[in-house]
C-alpha cells in the first residue's frame, strides 16, 4: 500500500506526464504546419527557377543550332568573312549574358538546397515530435496502470477492514442477544470502531 505522499507523487507524475503529452502534441501540430509552409516554398522556388531558366535554355538551344553550322562552314558557304565577323560578334555580346545568367541560376539553385533542406529539417522535427509523443503516452499508460493498481490495492485494504468493523459487530450483536452485559457488548463496539 503506499503512502499518502507517494499517492500524490504519482498523480502529480500523471498531470505532468498528460502536460507533456500536450505539448509534445503541440510541437507535431507546428511541425506540420512547417512542413506545409516548407513545402509551399520549395515548389514556389522550383516554378520560379524553371521561368528564369527558360530564356537560358532558348539561348543555349540556339547556341547549340549554331555550333552544328559552326563560323568556319559559314564563311565557305555563304557570307565570307562578314559572316564571321558577325557571328564573333554576337558571341561575345552573348556569352557575358549567359555567363551572368548562369550565376544567377547558380545562385538560385543554392537557394533552392537551402529551401529543401529546411523542408526536410521540418519533415526530420515531424518525426521526432511523433516519435515523441508515442514515448509519452506510453509513459503516461504505465503511470495510469500504476495508479490504477494502487487503488485496487487501497480497495482491497478498505474491504478487508470493512469486513473486519462488520465481524466486530456481529460478535457484539450476539453477545448483545445471548443475555450478557449490555457494557461488554458497547465497549467490544467501540473497540472495532
Amino acid at each position: 500500500q503506499m503512502s499518502p505522499g507517494e499517492v500524490q507523487r504519482l498523480a502529480a507524475q500523471q498531470a505532468a506526464a498528460a502536460q507533456e503529452i500536450e505539448v509534445a502534441e503541440a510541437r507535431i501540430t507546428a511541425a506540420e504546419a512547417d512542413l506545409r509552409l516548407q513545402s509551399a516554398r520549395t515548389a514556389a522556388f522550383q516554378r520560379a527557377l524553371e521561368r528564369e531558366q527558360r530564356p537560358a535554355s532558348l539561348l543555349l538551344g540556339g547556341l547549340a543550332l549554331m555550333g552544328e553550322r559552326p563560323p568556319i562552314v559559314a564563311l565557305i558557304d555563304r557570307g565570307g568573312v562578314e559572316e564571321l565577323v558577325r557571328t564573333r560578334i554576337l558571341l561575345n555580346s552573348t556569352l557575358p549574358a549567359i555567363r551572368a545568367k548562369s550565376e544567377i541560376i547558380a545562385s538560385r539553385i543554392a537557394a533552392g538546397e537551402q529551401v529543401e533542406q529546411a523542408a526536410t529539417s521540418a519533415r526530420d522535427a515531424l518525426v521526432a515530435g511523433r516519435q515523441d509523443l508515442v514515448t509519452r503516452k506510453a509513459q503516461y499508460a504505465a503511470l495510469e496502470a500504476r495508479a490504477n493498481q494502487t487503488a485496487l490495492a487501497a480497495s482491497g485494504a478498505a474491504m478487508s477492514a470493512g469486513d473486519a468493523v462488520i465481524a466486530g459487530r456481529e460478535q457484539v450483536e450476539r453477545i448483545a442477544g445471548g443475555g450478557q452485559d449490555r457494557r461488554a457488548a458497547a465497549q467490544l463496539a467501540n473497540d472495532y470502531d
